[in-house]
């Protein structure tokens, strides 16, 4: 066994040995210049509000698992200067047909940040314009699943909203302009 084992490692040792462990095969990288594209743009769609009065976005956000998926929210900021016949929708356009869009977020109130969940991506949080936060599961409907209390809200407008990296990702948080942050 010995013998077979010891003709088993020469062949190995003797392929090891027809190798050049020390041969340069590539070339100094400091040496080559580095090539530096120059930076550039390109627009890839063009998707505008199908509601009129056309009103301004406030937020962009992409979905996680299709890089296609575009979830955009809008509202007027100016205050009591809105449009009262203004919609309150938002919308998920997709990249590969941005003539329509794809899905439409209905609200009760304007939508001022929209956020897909980063481990969910059929579902969607909301900061409204008065200060409530929304659940959208886009499987289900286009109506909110499920709003906050305006109580337990904030006194102005939701400005921010960010999920929480979290065993379940089903816990956000929000940041107004009244100086609070709401988990």
């Amino acid at each position: 066994a010995v013998m077979q084992m010891s003709s088993l490692a020469e062949h190995f040792i003797n392929q090891n040995n027809s190798i050049d462990i020390y041969q340069a095969y590539f070339t100094d990288p400091s040496c080559q210049k580095m090539q530096t594209l120059a930076p550039s743009f390109r627009t890839v769609a063009v998707m505008s509000d199908p509601r009129e009065p056309i009103r301004p976005v406030q937020n962009i956000s992409w979905s996680p698992d299709q890089g296609t998926l575009l979830a955009v929210s809008y509202a007027d900021m100016r205050f009591q200067n809105a449009d009262p016949d203004s919609s309150f929708d938002s919308f998920i356009f997709d990249l590969e047909d941005s003539t329509a869009p794809y899905f439409t977020i209905e609200s009760p109130h304007p939508i001022v940040t929209l956020e897909f969940n980063h481990r969910d991506a059929q579902c969607l949080a909301g900061g409204l314009m008065s200060g409530q936060v929304a659940f959208w599961d886009i499987r289900k409907s286009s109506a909110n699943v499920a709003i906050s209390n305006i109580r337990d809200g904030h006194r102005d407008p939701v400005r921010s909203l960010h999920w929480i990296h979290s065993k379940t990702s089903t816990e956000f948080y929000t940041g107004s302009s009244d100086g609070q942050v709401r988990i």
